[in-house]
């Protein structure tokens, strides 16, 4: 959870500064279309910082189950009479099921913003280190 904390606080950190380059950008076309790449990875991080705090209360739901487990050394009648974490880990893998989702369109929304980007400036993207050949057509 620590990692996926980090991973979401740099994201958080790298779509700031690409606000404030998008924002620089002369030609208002382009300033717009990168301002348009920045909301939509902003709505990205945004549903994996939700993510990130619904699976915090999963694992603590879990958590009670096991310790209330153990301390009834292993009746799993316990989990049977646990009616409260049954409905809310269904209530939480529901509301991570909405934000995948979310996070998946923003995602898409993201590369679209910036293909239409690329061909609108005729951008020439160079391969990265992380890259994929399909990423960069």
């Amino acid at each position: 959870m620590r990692i996926f904390a980090e991973n979401v606080s740099k994201m958080d950190s790298s779509i700031g500064n690409l606000i404030e380059i998008a924002n620089k950008i002369n030609n208002e076309q382009s300033r717009l279309k990168a301002i348009e790449i920045s909301k939509h990875a902003r709505e990205m991080e945004e549903a994996y910082s939700s993510l990130h705090t619904l699976y915090g209360r999963r694992f603590d739901l879990q958590i009670s189950v096991l310790n209330e487990l153990i301390s009834l050394n292993g009746d799993l009648s316990t989990i049977v009479s646990f009616k409260r974490g049954a409905g809310e880990i269904t209530s939480l893998v529901n509301e991570s099921d909405v934000k995948w989702r979310q996070a998946a369109k923003a995602w898409n929304d993201t590369k679209d913003s910036f293909s239409s980007l690329k061909g609108m400036s005729n951008l020439t993207i160079h391969k990265g280190k992380y890259d994929s050949e399909s990423d960069n057509k």
